[in-house]
């Protein structure tokens, strides 16, 4: 089966995420159910990944993004 999250914004301060189907394996034990206090509006303009790496998203999109 595949992992499904749901993902919702409550109110928009809340986010809460939680998993429908699947172990969603992050690794280490690690999950993503919880609530999470929404920081900003907006999409990010950038993500760091697990190398260190500071990654723009006005240089590179997600979808062209791969380790």
């Amino acid at each position: 089966m595949v992992d499904q999250l749901d993902i919702a914004l409550v109110e928009n301060k809340i986010i809460i995420i939680k998993t429908l189907h699947g172990d969603c394996p992050f690794g280490n034990g690690v999950v993503a159910d919880g609530l999470y206090p929404r920081m900003q509006k907006g999409n990010p303009p950038c993500f760091i990944d697990r190398h260190g790496h500071t990654i723009y998203f006005s240089k590179v999109s997600p979808e062209q993004y791969f380790e």
